[in-house]
């Protein structure tokens, strides 16, 4: 295997320059640096030099570019793409600069990095178990701690209304109570079917009657809080979708509206058409959003408000039912007025958002 060791030793650098140009077009990847595209792959192509050689292969190297690669974003298809580019590369640039290669150099490199893509993406994986298993755990131990409080006060309250003491403001506690849990248990049921990658249940969604919906379930709220909500539909508008995934997540922007807009306040539910793509918009009048929160808030357990009544969940959520439309979820910033929600979904999904895949 003389000719494919001489060749790795003498054109190493044009190896990793081509590997560059190769990984980084057709992946969008552009603005990454060429440290963090490389990786430990200079290392990778000294230990396949001596592999070559005769020297005994090691799995490490290839592991650690497996936990890289997971710690910048990648998945698990792009780890075993580039180590088929390696091969392109390697390959081309040997009928280029004159290299014979015998058919036991071509077994060794196919074995090579076959070898080494296994055990990149056996490490990826698990990799992406353990940070999954973390999630969980603090999922799991975040919903028992948020159950545990407002059980213990709607008990506390129950017993001030048999004690025949202090009965109206009780039994409002308890309302609220029962409601916390029932916002917690909805969250933790669509988190779980998202997570789950369940085929979406496709079908006709008329979009007035559903926004007239959401609105009619956030109307005790907002007269309560002093807000004002207002419907802003084009008409016959509709698209195709899961409809108990779309009306949670429009529920969960309008009931955020209302509770974050200052009285007296309007938030308004708007939709309109255009190119295949409806775009729903929820506006409310919150004040704006630090431009630090402006992301952040997307993310599971962030609230972005001192009002701490809520979970934490419900945008991440809607960002998550959004995306396996084939959707984005977005929020503007109105400084010094409030926030708009845009929920931009595409008429009919495409197949491939059906059965959504976030590996």
């Amino acid at each position: 295997m003389n000719g494919i060791r001489r060749l790795l030793r003498a054109h190493r650098e044009e190896i990793l320059s081509r590997f560059d140009a190769a990984v980084r077009l057709p992946t969008g990847l552009e603005e990454m640096k060429s440290s963090q595209l490389r990786d430990s792959l200079p290392e990778y192509l000294d230990e396949l030099a001596a592999a070559a050689q005769g020297e005994p292969a090691r799995a490490q190297t290839a592991r650690e570019h497996g936990r890289q690669r997971f710690r910048l974003g990648f998945r698990a298809h792009e780890v075993v793409r580039e180590y088929g580019l390696l091969s392109s590369v390697i390959l081309e640039l040997a009928v280029e600069r004159g290299f014979t290669l015998t058919h036991e150099d071509h077994g060794f490199l196919a074995r090579a990095l076959f070898e080494a893509s296994a055990s990149a993406v056996a490490e990826y994986a698990a990799q992406r178990d353990r940070a999954q298993a973390t999630l969980n755990a603090k999922h799991l131990a975040f919903v028992a701690h948020e159950l545990r409080d407002p059980l213990h006060t709607a008990r506390l309250a129950l017993a001030l209304v048999r004690g025949g003491s202090r009965r109206e403001n009780a039994l409002d506690t308890i309302d609220r109570s029962i409601e916390r849990l029932s916002e917690l248990v909805d969250h933790t049921l669509m988190s779980s079917r998202l997570d789950a990658h369940l085929p979406l249940q496709v079908e006709p969604i008329p979009i007035e009657p559903l926004l007239r919906s959401v609105a009619a379930d956030c109307e005790v709220g907002a007269a309560d809080r002093g807000v004002e909500l207002s419907i802003d539909v084009e008409p016959a508008l509709a698209l195709e979708g899961d409809a108990r995934l779309l009306r949670s997540t429009v529920t969960n922007l309008a009931r955020n509206a209302v509770k974050f807009s200052r009285a007296p306040a309007k938030v308004v539910l708007r939709a309109r058409g255009a190119e295949g793509r409806v775009r729903i918009e929820v506006e409310d009048a919150c004040g704006g959003l630090p431009p630090d929160q402006m992301q952040r808030i997307f993310e599971p357990f962030v609230q972005a408000s001192a009002d701490r009544t809520g979970f934490g969940l419900g945008l991440a959520i809607a960002r998550q039912a959004t995306h396996a439309h084939g959707g984005t979820l977005t929020v503007h910033n109105l400084p010094g007025k409030g926030c708009v929600f845009v929920l931009d979904l595409p008429v009919v999904p495409s197949d491939a958002n059906l059965n959504p895949d976030t590996a």
